[in-house]
């Protein structure tokens, strides 16, 4: 209530009035969104008292006995929606990683200009060594599946090549060695169904509630030489593998929460998929198990 000491933290729009029933209370929340309240914030980001906060939450996880030494602490951080976060203090945030633990790893989530149009954000202003030491590479997803994969306005081998320089000459070449190169997220369709449905973008036409024709299907096997080429291809070029969860074993599904199915493991056994995301039953029920052969390509290529 307003005689809370955190109600200079929140954009509070509104208090409750306990003289009635209603509950008048009233706040921003990112995306409007109640359980995601947003925190008070100018150009270097929010108040003292809440960037503090943070900072203690930093010291928790990184040197969780604070006696100096960061082995038994995280190594790094991931930054989501980093872009909607001022960048002075990411700045800070960096500042306060980097003096527990020089070595730790930080990268952020930078991803959509233009999602109705399918442009990216350039990250290059968070990737100039006073910021994040990487980011998400969403653009590099993007152009290895229009190449490899994509069956309408695919990209030819020169202009390929010109798109991933592209992002070297943006980046810088050495910055590129640590971005996050990945093909799948907990925000994308599953690597293996992005393979079985080679009309749609990354992030594209794979929301289950506008689009229920989208394949779910794990990869068939025409389609497995493919599903290789892009890994072996995302394990040779210059950055990170980025794995998300699941696929290293041939995880399916659609955008979230389809992708976010629990892990399949080896020593476990399971019902069969007989239902469909949104409740209709499937015309054929698929095993799930890991594809071991799978695995055994991600080990080889690790």
């Amino acid at each position: 209530g307003p005689s809370s000491n955190y109600t200079d933290w929140f954009e509070i729009t509104e208090w409750d009035d306990p003289n009635t029933s209603e509950d008048e209370f009233k706040y921003k929340g990112w995306a409007g969104i109640k359980g995601l309240p947003v925190f008070k914030h100018g150009e270097t980001g929010p108040i003292a008292e809440v960037k503090e906060y943070f900072r203690s939450v930093i010291k928790r996880w990184m040197d969780p006995n604070a006696d100096g030494d960061p082995s038994d602490g995280i190594d790094g951080w991931r930054l989501d929606v980093a872009a909607e976060v001022p960048i002075g203090f990411w700045q800070e945030f960096r500042d306060w990683v980097k003096s527990i633990n020089p070595h730790a790893y930080l990268t952020g989530e930078i991803w959509w200009k233009d999602y109705k149009n399918i442009k990216f954000k350039n990250a290059g202003p968070w990737l100039k060594g006073d910021t994040f030491d990487a980011v998400m590479n969403y653009r590099f997803a993007d152009t290895s599946y229009q190449f490899f994969n994509q069956s309408k306005d695919s990209l030819s081998p020169s202009n390929f090549t010109k798109e991933i320089r592209q992002i070297h000459t943006d980046y810088g070449y050495d910055m590129c060695l640590g971005l996050q190169n990945l093909l799948g997220s907990h925000d994308t369709q599953r690597l293996a169904s992005m393979i079985e449905n080679p009309k749609h973008r990354l992030d594209h036409g794979a929301n289950l509630k506008k689009n229920r024709n989208y394949s779910i299907n794990p990869v068939s096997p025409n389609n497995r030489a493919k599903l290789m080429q892009m890994i072996a291809f995302q394990f040779m070029s210059p950055g990170a593998p980025f794995i998300y969860y699941g696929d290293e074993v041939g995880m399916w599904g659609a955008d979230d929460p389809d992708c976010r199915k629990p892990m399949i493991w080896s020593d476990l056994d399971y019902e069969n998929e007989s239902a469909t995301p949104f409740g209709a039953s499937r015309q054929h029920e698929i095993k799930v198990e890991p594809n071991i052969k799978l695995l055994e390509f991600f080990t080889k290529l690790c």
